[in-house]
């Protein structure tokens, strides 16, 4: 299935759904338009009231033409709504007559005329003509102090004395349908349609506005016969689409940007049911999709529990023993300009059954206890990062230690995402050097603030879990586990009881401010050469062990002695360099001294 046939059937199976004005989803014929002035008629084409709208109401959905779509210079008039030198036959009774005001006021004219005569145009439109036909729309604007620009724009709508609701003029069903009807039987250059191979009314013209309403770049685009001499004769050899079928592509990849994209800067990410089905956001910014806040038993277990009986409820929306297509696809322009060529960066298409099954892994296989802030509130639970914290965890900077933001180059975030988004959706082995990055970014601990540099650890440690977990050495429980003999990950166990011996020994107002343990401050040391290293922090600490009582020195100690057995039993304490074990070595050993607390407290 193609990107076109697969949006072709998205808009027939989501024709009916309702949305906001600014994420609808157009009809045939179609485009939307910031508008300034909505003027109000009555059933005989008289001025009754006109109005500055609001700039959250001035979105419209209009009806066009493929070159009032795509117009830019020139006169291309509109058919329902436009500007003022279009719709005002006064136009040149206050600005200079160069413009030619009555030159755009009879095309127009003659467009709607049109339409009138062989499209069997609904009443409004008779309306509003028999009221264009008076020529002073700009001196009514005026006496109802609703002029300010000539540049604005105009709807009409029309008030019936029989109607209980007044509707504008542009959204009745009656409206869309006869225009549509109109302007297809009108276009006639027909031939067959490469993406369905019905001979139809071709296009000429490919939308625009898919990312956003100021976006003008398009994804078919053939303005030049010449780039296709020595291959073609002409541009619509190389391929030509529908009509409807492009306005139906288009309007659907628009609509679903819209309402549930992803802005990647300047590319736009999608994920879709082509059955139109509801589907899980794979990628968000905000948390982790199955995120639940009244969750109280938090264990990893239990998120995993979560996310299956989630993926569960969406295959179980579906019709018995039916099967839908989900596709993910990018768009992006190459320069990431609002102009050029639309691209299409990424398009994959898969079952639902598979599509659930590579985001189940995904979301299992990458999780850990992350924070999350949820109403000014900070709360520690089991998920799994998004793209945007992983790619923080690798080369995020934070350039102010009173605030809680990190930076990362825009074009790099762009990059990177590109690289995750396959491992979500198609299963693709997650990329080790953004995890060893990860790594290497937090051996530098005094770069960050104490709490975000917590957030970090536990993202690296949701990056090495994966990256385990595809290499077949099984999963990494977020526990404690003493029976692990990995020399990483038994020093990196005693780099955090050093860094606990010392905290224990700390006023509450030193744990406040800014005051860093031994064992952070020598973190990128301890990494490389972790033997010496440790000697030294222990050397360091004597001072602070000194200070703690008789019972947490021999607890202390004990744990020091058999992490020490257990690595002269390896031959493990040299000064090679540790690799990523001992950061999960040093997160369930942290873990497990907050667990212990946290309980002691209970009792």
């Amino acid at each position: 299935m193609s990107w076109i046939t697969a949006l072709n059937q998205v808009y027939d199976n989501s024709l009916n759904q309702v949305e906001a004005k600014d994420k609808m989803l157009l009809p045939i014929s179609y485009s939307t338009q910031k508008v300034q002035i909505e003027v109000y008629l009555n059933e005989n084409g008289d001025f009754i009231r006109a109005a500055r709208l609001a700039d959250n109401k001035q979105m419209t959905a209009m009806p066009v033409t493929e070159d009032s779509a795509a117009r830019s210079n020139g006169i291309v008039p509109g058919v329902l709504c436009d500007k003022l030198i279009y719709l005002a036959g006064d136009f040149d009774q206050y600005f200079h007559p160069k413009k030619r005001g009555k030159d755009y006021f009879d095309a127009f004219l003659s467009n709607m005329h049109d339409w009138i005569e062989k499209g069997n145009a609904p009443e409004d439109i008779k309306v509003i003509y028999r009221y264009l036909l008076k020529g002073n729309l700009i001196t009514d604007l005026k006496k109802a102090e609703a002029f300010e620009k000539e540049e604005d724009m105009v709807r009409f709508v029309v008030e019936y004395p029989n109607e209980s609701v007044t509707i504008g003029s542009w959204e009745k069903p009656e409206v869309i349908e006869s225009f549509e009807n109109y302007y297809v039987s009108k276009l006639e250059n027909s031939d067959i349609c490469y993406a369905t191979g019905e001979d139809t009314q071709i296009a000429t013209k490919a939308p625009f506005k898919i990312r956003n309403p100021a976006d003008k770049a398009k994804i078919i685009s053939a303005n030049s016969d010449e780039r296709y001499f020595g291959r073609f004769i002409k541009a619509s050899d190389a391929a030509q689409i529908g009509y409807i079928t492009s306005q139906k592509v288009h309007n659907a990849l628009r609509w679903l940007i819209g309402k549930q994209g992803y802005k990647n800067g300047s590319e736009c990410i999608v994920c879709f049911s082509v059955k139109g089905n509801a589907i899980p956001p794979v990628i968000d910014d905000d948390k982790d999709i199955f995120f639940d806040e009244d969750d109280t038993v938090e264990t990893g277990e239990n998120y995993a529990k979560r996310v299956n009986k989630a993926i569960a409820g969406y295959l179980g929306m579906r019709k018995l023993d039916e099967q839908d297509q989900i596709v993910v696809m990018a768009v992006d322009t190459a320069s990431g300009a609002d102009q050029g060529r639309l691209a299409i960066t990424f398009f994959t298409e898969m079952v639902d059954s598979e599509f659930y099954d590579n985001i189940t892994k995904w979301y299992n296989n990458c999780s850990w206890c992350l924070k999350y802030k949820i109403d000014n509130k900070v709360i520690w639970k089991t998920g799994t990062p998004n793209p945007k914290s992983i790619i923080e965890a690798a080369y995020g900077i934070q350039n102010d230690m009173d605030k809680e933001i990190l930076q990362v180059n825009d074009k790099l975030l762009k990059k990177e995402i590109d690289r995750i988004l396959p491992c979500i959706v198609q299963n693709k082995q997650f990329p080790k050097s953004l995890m060893e990055t990860a790594v290497h970014n937090l051996e530098n601990p005094l770069r960050f603030s104490t709490s975000m540099f917590k957030d970090l650890l536990s993202r690296t440690c949701a990056l090495i879990k994966i990256c385990h977990v595809e290499e077949g050495r099984g999963e990494t429980d977020m526990a404690l586990n003493k029976d692990n003999n990995d020399r990483s990950y038994l020093f990196g166990r005693l780099l955090a009881i050093l860094e606990k011996m010392e905290l224990d020994t700390y006023s509450d107002q030193d744990k406040m401010g800014k005051r860093r343990p031994n064992a952070i401050r020598y973190w990128a040391a301890y990494s490389k050469k972790p033997a010496k290293t440790f000697q030294l922090i222990r050397e360091n600490l004597v001072y602070y062990i000194a200070q703690l009582d008789y019972g947490k020195q021999v607890y202390y100690q004990k744990l020091v002695d058999e992490i020490m057995m257990q690595l002269k039993n390896i031959d493990g304490f040299t000064n090679i360099p540790l690799n990523e074990n001992y950061i999960l070595g040093y997160y369930c050993q942290n873990a497990d001294f907050y667990k212990k607390s946290t309980n002691d407290e209970e009792e």
